[in-house]
Order: C-alpha cells, then sequence, then structure tokens
C-alpha cells in the first residue's frame, strides 16, 4: 500500500496503544508487524531530519539541543520546506491490515483518535 510518511508519523501514538494491549495472538502478530514496518521508517525519518537540523539549525553543546538563528529566517523555512517535502511523498508499505471485528472487544479507543489509524485498518 502506499501512503504518506506524515501519516505513519501521526499513527505512532495509536500504534504504542496497540501494541500495549493483550490481544489474540493472530491479532497481536499483525499489530506487531505493523509497528516493526513503522518503527523502521520513523527511524529514517528521524536520521533525516537530524541530519538537516545540522544543516540548518544550530547546535547548543552544552544543552545538545538545536535553535534555529533568528537573524537567518530562510535556515528555518528551509527546514521545514525540506520537512513538509519528505513527509509528504508517497512510501510503499507492506504491512498486515487490522479488520475492526479483530479488534473488537479488545481495543478501547477514542473515536477522535481513529483518524491516524484508519490507513491499516479495514472496516469491512
Amino acid at each position: 500500500m502506499k501512503i504518506k510518511l506524515k501519516d505513519i508519523l501521526n499513527a505512532v501514538p495509536v500504534l504504542q496503544e496497540l501494541g500495549n494491549t493483550k490481544l489474540p495472538i493472530a491479532v497481536a502478530y499483525k499489530v506487531k508487524k505493523i509497528i516493526a514496518e513503522c518503527n523502521v521508517l520513523t527511524a529514517v525519518f528521524e536520521k533525516e531530519r537530524q541530519d538537516l537540523l545540522k544543516i540548518h539549525a544550530v547546535l547548543d553543546k552544552k544543552k545538545q539541543t538545536y535553535s534555529f538563528d533568528k537573524k537567518k529566517p530562510d535556515e528555518l523555512a528551509a527546514f521545514n520546506e525540506a520537512i513538509i517535502k519528505m513527509t509528504s511523498e508517497d512510501i510503499e508499505i507492506d504491512i498486515p491490515v487490522l479488520t475492526l471485528k479483530e479488534l473488537e472487544g479488545h481495543v478501547e479507543i477514542e473515536a477522535g483518535r481513529l483518524d491516524s489509524a484508519e490507513w491499516f485498518l479495514d472496516v469491512a
């Protein structure tokens, strides 16, 4: 399936919650596979984000944090543009799909949080 990286990043909290939920073995296995694939992609994103910070931001060596120089607003704009471009690209991801029936009776979730999980759920 093709999905945007931003959708994967937005689903991380829901996936973590599912990963910490007792589920039937077959469902737990599917959740584990989804989480593993998403972890690979989020790790790649985080490395690329760190590389962009090294280019566009200033490292406070004492605090080990990055900040943007207010005298160089173009650097922040370039960083943001690169992040938006990176997270908006389609990525091919090979994961199992979870059905609502598989999760029914095992998982309770707020309706508003389902938006970030729709891409790996089959509501049929």
